[in-house]
């Protein structure tokens, strides 16, 4: 009896631990996010880069990079020692020639489009539908985890 007690309360406190767990991490990289140049270049395709437009483009995102990103975060993008990073800012052509790389996800450029709609500013939108996608990855990862529950509580 004592241990079908415990199962049940394991049972019914783990949702509710794992989802704050969840919850917990995505409100984290939410607020410290990791700036990498993926960001730069999905706000790019965001915009609508296309031939006609790159250099506007390249300037309107490194507006908003400047405008959005703390300060050593933008100095990592434009620093003068030229990187692989660096060189998407001072080269024009290196953000449109990184286009085709990341135009592939197409679901995921009309998400940073409707989060910068509804009034996220552009970095921030192009987090949101990877935090939104953690969260229910980790939703899905937990009802599997339900539903073998009993196979593996007796391996441990």
């Amino acid at each position: 009896m004592k241990a079908v007690t415990s199962s049940l309360l394991i049972k019914n406190l783990i949702f509710p631990v794992y989802f704050l767990l969840v919850v917990f991490i995505a409100i984290y990289t939410y607020n410290r996010p990791a700036y990498n140049p993926d960001m730069l270049v999905y706000m790019a395709i965001a915009n609508g880069i296309d031939k006609s437009n790159f250099t506007d483009i390249h300037a309107k995102v490194f507006q908003d990079a400047k405008k959005y990103l703390p300060a050593p975060a933008y100095s990592n993008f434009t620093d003068p020692v030229m990187t692989p990073v660096t060189m998407i800012y001072h080269d024009t052509n290196r953000l449109y020639q990184l286009i085709p790389q990341y135009a592939v996800k197409p679901l995921y450029i009309l998400s940073i489009q409707f989060f910068k709609f509804i009034g996220f500013n552009p970095l921030k939108a192009t987090m949101v539908p990877t935090i939104l996608s953690f969260i229910i990855l980790g939703l899905i990862v937990f009802k599997w985890i339900l539903i073998y529950y009993d196979s593996i509580i007796p391996l441990c």
